[in-house]
């Protein structure tokens, strides 16, 4: 009895063992990884059947791949796939398709015959799995948190490994750490301290919570930007041009969702008034970030938002103001393109969308260097706006007497329309209002002249010297040494350099030796220009080209008002005439009747 009672439990045992290794054949070396689809983290065994050093593309992208111990790896329908960066990984985890059929050895290696294929776990939800973009986003960059494995310290940022596991979210400090994590996290994952392994549906639930009642459009934050892929392409919410999405495509965020722009000047008519734009934003633009961290909602409707400026906000500064950017410190011209944001009611400007961006991740950072006009005080600088366009508005109905001096002048000096010309030769603007001037003093022929002034901008950097040598032309040859001097750079605005400015001297036949000497001496220069520039401040020019006909100031500049203004000074000139002309009538007497 106690030999048979042996005799049962060893085949018992052999039995289990047998179960085990048929388990394992059929489980571990192949078979149900083919049908598995959804990838998976490599193990460490699996991660080195691909020897170091080996050279390869990345699996989601055209970057260029040198595998180590640190290489983000994944398994996926029994192949073996290695990636350049952890976010090239959420890519291929979030579309494994779209990517396996352009991957070339020797990445996506045949491993269905080799051990250790990950499937110890029947459901998915049991097994770490590779967090999406989205999911990724969930923790804000900069969360300091502690890595599940070895305990290291992790600030959290785009190249931070992350898994989900049991609808829980966790960062580590390297792929080495995922790894031993995939091989036995529930050794690990209990011993977790917030922030690491938070549960998502909480932050979920908890950013469409601070959402509600949030009407303003703020900026969008580094994380939100990225949810949509570069190159995605979609239509600006304003005008409805198409935008192919960029790192340095404008973004903003409103009620939730994430709107990009071809422009920042269509970001900023969308502030103004949003609810009159999303009704017509068609997808892939207006995407929902409730699942995504870095909401900028600040204390969910308060000063410290970040906010995407107006137009009338925009202009506190004006444009071709000079500035120092925030966060690179690169200088700027403020011009209509200029990226800026509204933080605790003061208005700055960035260079580029990415400082943009890196100001919203930490505004209190930057802000101590900040150099005044950035930064300046919307409150204050909306009264100065105000006061701005009223001056502008009396400058367009003043009629100035403008001293026309040695300036050069093309047309009769008896003809009764003059019109004045400040201008800069770098200006795109005024290389484009030529044609209409000229259209102008040829279908007015004797009866137009035009006065050219110089007013070279202070940030284009090669307009001074142009009009120094024009102006010499104009000092030593006269007025039609000028012209030809004017037509050549007009012809030819991009060549502005020295070597051609002197062929166009030499071709009019200019003293080279004293214009050599002009060229090289910068205080000559500005002595030259100086009458001009007096002047336009004196008739209130903040930019080119600057018009002014029988001294009132011509805006808009379109050909309808040239015509239209000339045509009422010619009128008006034409019946002042004629009254002249003609004869008194005599005057009626009253004959006395006599009784």
């Amino acid at each position: 009895m106690f030999e048979n009672s042996g005799t049962s439990r060893l085949n018992k045992i052999m039995f289990a063992v047998a179960l085990f290794v048929i388990g394992c054949g059929a489980g571990l070396c192949g078979g149900q990884v083919i049908n598995e689809d959804q990838p998976l983290i490599a193990t460490d065994q699996q991660h080195a059947l691909v020897e170091d050093g080996t050279k390869m593309t990345s699996a989601a992208g055209t970057d260029s791949v040198t595998k180590g111990p640190r290489t983000p790896s994944l398994v996926y329908q029994g192949r073996l796939y290695y990636f350049c960066c952890q976010r090239h990984m959420r890519y291929f985890q979030a579309d494994p398709d779209r990517y396996v059929n352009n991957v070339k050895p020797p990445n996506g290696k045949d491993i269905g015959n080799i051990p250790g294929m990950n499937l110890m776990w029947g459901q998915s939800a049991d097994r770490p799995v590779v967090a999406t973009n989205r999911r990724h986003a969930l923790v804000e960059n900069g969360t300091r948190m502690t890595s599940p494995v070895s305990g290291k310290s992790i600030s959290k940022s785009p190249r931070t490994p992350s898994v989900i596991y049991k609808d829980r979210l966790y960062f580590f400090c390297c792929q080495a750490d995922v790894r031993k994590f995939h091989a036995n996290p529930g050794r690990y994952a209990d011993s977790v301290g917030p922030p690491n392994g938070v549960l998502i549906k909480k932050i979920v639930e908890r950013n469409r919570k601070r959402l509600g009642g949030i009407d303003k459009v703020l900026i969008a934050s580094e994380q939100q930007h990225r949810l949509v892929k570069d190159g995605t392409e979609m239509f600006s919410p304003v005008t409805g041009k198409p935008v192919t999405k960029r790192y340095k495509t404008p973004a903003a965020l409103h009620k939730g969702k994430i709107y990009y722009f071809c422009c920042n000047a269509d970001a900023r008519k969308f502030a103004a008034d949003p609810d009159r734009y999303i009704k017509d934003v068609k997808a892939p633009n207006g995407q929902d970030v409730t699942v995504v961290a870095g909401l900028n909602l600040g204390s969910g409707g308060g000063t410290d938002q970040l906010l995407v400026p107006t137009n009338e906000q925009y202009e506190v500064v004006e444009d071709k103001t000079s500035l120092i950017s925030l966060v690179s410190e690169n200088p700027i011209t403020k011009g209509p393109k200029t990226p800026s944001a509204v933080y605790k009611n003061r208005i700055y400007y960035f260079c580029c969308n990415a400082d943009l961006r890196k100001f919203q991740g930490n505004p209190e950072k930057y802000i101590p260097d900040t150099i005044p006009p950035n930064g300046i005080d919307i409150t204050e600088g909306l009264k100065e706006v105000a006061l701005r366009k009223q001056r502008q508005k009396e400058a367009e109905t003043m009629v100035y007497d403008i001293e026309i001096g040695s300036s050069p002048v093309l047309g009769p000096a008896d003809a009764p329309v003059t019109i004045v010309e400040f201008a800069d030769f770098q200006c795109p603007f005024c290389v484009r209002e030529w044609p209409k001037i000229k259209k102008v003093l040829d279908d007015y022929a004797g009866k137009v002249r035009l006065v050219f002034k110089h007013y070279p901008l202070a940030f284009h950097d090669k307009a001074k010297p142009v009009h120094a040598a024009a102006e010499f032309a104009n000092m030593t040859k006269g007025a039609e040494a000028f012209w030809k001097m004017h037509d050549m750079v007009i012809a030819n605005p991009k060549k502005l350099d020295r070597v051609t400015l002197r062929g166009y001297a030499e071709s009019i036949g200019l003293d080279m030796v004293e214009f050599d000497r002009l060229m090289g001496d910068a205080a000559k220069i500005d002595e030259l220009l100086e009458a001009d520039l007096a002047d336009a401040g004196d008739y209130t020019v903040r930019g080119t080209p600057a018009v002014f006909i029988n001294g009132l100031k011509l805006a808009p500049r379109t050909p309808e008002n040239y015509r239209a203004r000339i045509d009422q000074i010619l009128g008006e000139s034409t019946q002042a005439e004629s009254s002249k002309n003609e004869e008194p009538e005599p005057a009626q007497t009253k004959q006395a009747v006599v009784e």
